[in-house]
């Protein structure tokens, strides 16, 4: 599930804190319950043959719904206190999200290493080369920020090979990380808030070496080549 929508209900929600009147929280809390019947219209596959408003009775007879929407709604508009409704807000949003993962458990797909991996080695050496050379040259920012988007790939590559969840925007990095953890493949995050650039390269290295290694066993064909006769053979068989 990709939810656009919910992300929109942060924008909502720092509008809500910028003014300390009712009436702007009212106005921001009915866009976010809004979103809300829309995020919810398109986890039950469906849509509303009635107006807003009208339209809660059928978002509550929905099969697919937090246990507590009828509550949240009830409260939401019927409350007179900003902190309150921003914090009821917060609970309807906290609620769908939790559903929308659960849902998400739900979809999986059926993927295998060689399909998911094909030419991927190829690409994220170059990645990591490009950190190497970063760290080398002492530029922080691109060598910290190529790791992290290194790491969040293959992270959510081993999870949807693994267990056939495709991770989404809504999921926080610990919801898809179990995989890679397991790996043994070190964590590029962490060398480098433990020891800065050295430590990231070494853990570059490192990380090279144990990828190369995982995809072999997985039966993944890697295209590497140690002379030039072999490239040469490679691009007249293309």
């Amino acid at each position: 599930f990709q939810m656009p929508l919910l992300f929109d209900t942060k924008v909502l929600f720092n509008r809500m804190n910028l003014k300390n009147d009712v009436i702007s929280a009212k106005v921001e809390a009915m866009k976010i319950t809004t979103l809300i019947m829309f995020s919810l219209a398109l986890v039950n596959q469906t849509y509303f043959s009635t107006g807003w408003g009208k339209n809660i009775d059928e978002v509550l007879e929905l099969s697919i719904k937090p246990d507590n929407l009828k509550e949240l709604f009830d409260r939401i508009i019927q409350s007179t206190d900003c902190i309150q409704i921003l914090k009821l807000c917060d609970s309807l949003v906290a609620s769908i999200k939790t559903l929308i993962l659960n849902e998400q458990k739900k979809l999986k797909q059926n993927v295998s290493y060689p399909d998911m991996f094909k030419g991927y080695f190829e690409e994220i050496k170059s990645s990591l080369n490009k950190i190497i050379t970063a760290c080398d040259v002492g530029d922080q920012n691109t060598a910290i920020y190529t790791a992290y988007l290194v790491q969040q790939e293959l992270t959510s590559l081993l999870e949807l090979t693994e267990t056939g969840i495709n991770t989404t925007s809504l999921n926080t990095y610990s919801d898809y990380n179990s995989t890679y953890s397991e790996s043994g493949i070190p964590d590029l995050i962490t060398a480098f808030s433990s020891g800065g650039l050295d430590e990231l390269r070494g853990a570059v290295i490192d990380i090279e070496g144990k990828v190369r290694h995982l995809l072999n066993n997985k039966g993944v064909h890697l295209n590497e080549f140690f002379e030039i006769n072999e490239f040469s053979k490679f691009l007249e068989n293309r």
